[in-house]
């Protein structure tokens, strides 16, 4: 097949879940002998307009300088007219696929939908903690209600929508009103060549500036409101009274790095917590594999978490809060890595947990990548996603140019 994916961006010039999937996605389509172009917006002045990335995937930035919903419908022509036809338009990101759609360019082509979370409220989560008195709350209403209208036409056209999780076909069904039978369940994956238990752990941590003799919770996050660091950072005294020498490993960049850190200040807690900053694409398998306990303190919209299985992937066990797409992937393996909620007690009571029960002693390192290497590999969705283009090329799916009634 000849298969065109449009996506918000390129992974490597702006990391992202979304991202990771439309890349794997690409990248196990073309080892199978499938041609595939993956169209982006340009997010980085100066990257190409075209290049050849992961073993054969051409990727064709649209120029910011024609702006966004421009640019992306005249580089749509462009690639159409190159590299076409397309039997499949495979879209990642609702607000990457308006210009080609709006601007009719797809035309006749299938189109599928990956819906990877609500944008409209994501955005939301963030608009409105930043939000300054009534204009700004006014304001943030208002994308809201715009991002929603763009992500329901977006699903509308869509010939069929991939949900990663059963948290996922919810918020389509409830909130966009989509049939059921438009969806298809396809799980993330992970990269299970690249992740995977290490052989030598203290290496590592002397590699990567981490203490040799202190049990590790690790957590890498977006540093933003809906992530729930500021519950995990004031769980940390009290795992420290129980777990004493616990040093917990906050890795990413975001607006709320200041004030994460000046909390931690004002807890007494910041000798014991590490703000590691935005962590390279090639040490991230190294850092899973470092700690002892991942932590996931999400307190919204987790649509199905990469980072859970990347770390259970590299031996390493996972506490998360039961929000979103997380007990799906926990409750399997071990209902007792999910804390009672979201709140920064209830983390606590959970990692104090892990460290001083029996239980998580089973949890080993093969253990947990084994659970990862039955359910959730690239390869997995791969084949499922193949089957979808399949079955809608057989069956004559809706047409990119078509509203769905």
């Amino acid at each position: 097949m000849n298969i065109l994916l449009i996506a918000d961006a390129i992974f490597e010039d702006k990391p992202g879940g979304s991202r990771t999937a439309a890349k794997e996605l690409a990248r196990c389509l073309v080892d199978r002998g499938h041609g595939v172009v993956l169209l982006v917006n340009q997010v980085i002045e100066g990257k190409p307009y075209e290049e050849k990335v992961w073993n054969g995937v051409t990727v064709v930035r649209a120029p910011r300088s024609r702006g966004g919903l421009a640019g992306m419908r005249h580089a749509c022509e462009d690639v159409v007219n190159r590299f076409g036809p397309f039997d499949i338009a495979h879209i990642h990101f609702a607000y990457a696929g308006l210009g080609p759609i709006w601007g009719g360019v797809l035309g006749s082509i299938p189109m599928i939908r990956t819906f990877h979370g609500p944008w409209c409220e994501e955005g939301w989560v963030e608009d409105i903690s930043k939000a300054r008195g009534a204009l700004g709350q006014a304001k943030a209403r208002a994308k809201r209600v715009g991002r929603h209208w763009v992500e329901q036409d977006n699903l509308r056209r869509a010939g069929s929508i991939i949900s990663l999780s059963a948290f996922m076909s919810g918020i389509l069904t409830e909130h966009f009103g989509t049939e059921p039978g438009r969806i298809s369940r396809i799980d993330g994956g992970v990269d299970i060549e690249r992740f995977h238990v290490p052989k030598n752990r203290a290496a590592l941590r002397k590699r990567l500036g981490l203490p040799a003799d202190r049990p590790i919770a690790l957590t890498v996050r977006r540093l933003a409101a809906r992530m729930g660091l500021e519950n995990l950072v004031r769980a940390t005294p009290a795992m420290l009274r129980e777990v004493p020498d616990l040093f917990v490993v906050i890795a990413g960049k975001g607006p709320e790095r200041e004030r994460l850190e000046q909390l931690s200040k004002d807890l007494g807690v910041s000798d014991s917590i590490k703000f590691a900053g935005f962590v390279p694409d090639e040490d991230l398998a190294a850092l899973y594999a470092s700690a002892d306990l991942f932590v996931l303190p999400t307190t919204a919209l987790e649509g199905f978490g990469l980072v859970v299985v990347e770390s259970l992937a590299c031996g390493t066990p996972v506490i998360g809060t039961p929000v979103g797409a997380i007990p799906e992937l926990l409750k399997p393996l071990e209902p007792k890595l999910l804390a009672r909620d979201a709140s920064s007690e209830a983390i606590a009571e959970a990692v104090i947990a892990f460290f001083q029960g029996d239980w998580s002693k089973r949890l080993t390192a093969d253990t947990v990548r084994q659970y990862v290497l039955s359910r959730y590999t690239w390869d997995m969705a791969t084949d499922q996603t193949e089957q979808l283009y399949q079955r809608c090329l057989q069956e004559g799916a809706p047409r990119a140019d078509k509203v769905a009634v």
